[in-house]
């Protein structure tokens, strides 16, 4: 399983650098968005993110393996990456939250700003999501991955 894992964390650093382009928007674009518009705003991602599940310790292995360290052991479980081409066109990487998986997945399925917070809260997130849904959007933004914004009216 490790080496599966390792493989598929290697080929969407791969897939990424070599995805299409895309746009980027600048975090600004919200702020021309009403307080009444929230709600309804959905997003679109640049074609070079994907969200991976992989082996507790993979991307641990990975740079272990890229530093020419000794190689961890993968644990039970699982860990969420997402994958992504900087705007400096490097194929970039984090771990995620099984919360922001989860706003990931939706957003990436069309779903509102409103759905998602309401998914979060469902999911027993936390008491202000809204404020944590906020700061996933502004981690996107930051990492350029956020390439259209609609409001559904």
């Amino acid at each position: 399983m490790q080496a599966i894992d390792l493989a598929r964390f290697e080929r969407a650093l791969a897939d990424a650098f070599d995805a299409a382009d895309g746009p980027r928007l600048s975090i600004d674009v919200l702020a021309a968005v009403s307080a009444e518009g929230w709600p309804s705003i959905s997003f679109k991602f640049h074609p070079s993110c994907e969200l991976l599940d992989l082996a507790v310790g993979t991307a641990a292995l990975y740079e272990a393996a890229r530093d020419g360290q000794e190689l961890p052991l993968i644990d039970e479980g699982e860990e969420h990456i997402l994958f992504w081409r900087s705007s400096d066109h490097q194929s970039s990487y984090r771990l995620v939250s099984p919360d922001e998986r989860l706003a990931l997945i939706e957003a990436s399925a069309g779903k509102s700003f409103a759905e998602i917070c309401s998914l979060l809260q469902f999911q027993g997130s936390g008491e202000n999501v809204a404020a944590r849904a906020g700061e996933f959007l502004t981690q996107w933004f930051a990492a350029g991955i956020i390439s259209c914004l609609a409001l559904d009216d």
